[in-house]
């Protein structure tokens, strides 16, 4: 995993702490959702010989499960109690039970999930307390094109975790993950470390997701091109945060506005690095050759032009 942020919040409802179990080996993540229900009548009628510590069970319920998008309640262990104390980072006599688990494999994703320039969500309703299911936000969204806070709102989503992926390697290498959760409830890891953990409770600038975790394309050079003719206009890719290199390899959508594209597809080398041949059929002399760039889910990643002369 590239980084792991912890993103507190006063803005969810529910008292949810996520316990993450991160298997880079086998490419699974397993979420769980522990509930708090230290003041609630459900935990006053427990026996006490009912509520277990959490490190009792805790290689059980974060086991990863193959039925990924389902609330599972079994856990694959008849006897294993589903009441706990002694939750990490908690008050050691507050009770928890799990509410859902979830895991993500991503040899089991579709092509519009595991893509360059994804966004998975571990999604829920109802501030975490109720699982919605693992939801590709640019698939989803693509169609009616609505940003962030517009998709939530499409369906009453809270995300428990984001998983920012630039390219969909074998691996989550590359991946940055964000699990936003109410601040005094901060996950806890398996396999893994916050890199970051930041009390937000209001929403970060826009474009902050765009500006520190994916890339864009570039022009590395002005083009001309003969009026009827071709020419070959190099590209690079650039980390957005910095605008340092990207040397990744990745396929391009080259989308016509003015002029002609004889590729509807471009892929990078190794170094990002690419050139994209124009053509300037039926323009003349002060044109311009226009062609945006896209990746298979995101648009307006760069745009390539060339003077006509």
């Amino acid at each position: 995993m590239k980084q792991i942020n912890f993103i507190g919040s006063s803005n969810l409802s529910a008292p949810v702490k996520y316990m993450i179990n991160i298997d880079e080996a086998n490419k699974r993540i397993t979420t769980v959702g522990l509930l708090d229900v230290t003041d609630s009548r459900e935990a006053d009628i427990l026996p006490d010989a009912d509520i277990e510590p959490w490190a009792t069970h805790e290689t059980a319920v974060t086991a990863h499960s193959a039925s990924m998008y389902y609330n599972r309640n079994d856990f694959g262990a008849d006897s294993l109690q589903q009441f706990f104390n002694n939750v990490p980072d908690q008050d050691a006599s507050d009770v928890f039970r799990i509410a859902w688990k979830c895991t993500l494999d991503i040899d089991t994703l579709g092509a519009d999930e595991w893509c360059d320039y994804s966004m998975l969500n571990v999604t829920t309703r109802n501030g975490g307390a109720t699982f919605v299911g693992v939801r590709a936000r640019l698939a989803e969204s693509r169609i009616y094109k609505g940003d962030g806070a517009r998709y939530r709102a499409h369906g009453d989503y809270k995300h428990a975790v984001c998983l920012y992926v630039p390219f969909a390697k074998d691996d989550f290498a590359n991946v940055t993950m964000d699990i936003l959760a109410v601040w005094e409830y901060p996950p806890h890891i398996i396999n893994g470390t916050a890199d970051t953990s930041v009390n937000e409770n209001i929403n970060p600038p826009t474009g902050h997701v765009w500006n520190t975790r994916f890339w864009r394309v570039e022009q590395t050079s002005a083009a001309t091109v003969a009026a009827g003719g071709f020419v070959d206009i190099p590209l690079h890719l650039e980390w957005t945060v910095d605008d340092t290199a990207c040397s990744e390899i990745t396929t391009l959508k080259i989308e016509p506005v003015n002029g002609y594209a004889p590729s509807a597809r471009v892929t990078t080398a190794a170094n990002g690095q690419a050139v994209c041949r124009v053509g300037a059929l039926g323009l003349v002399a002060g044109d311009v050759v226009k062609m945006k760039v896209n990746s298979h889910l995101m648009q307006n990643l760069g745009v390539l032009t060339a003077t006509v002369t």
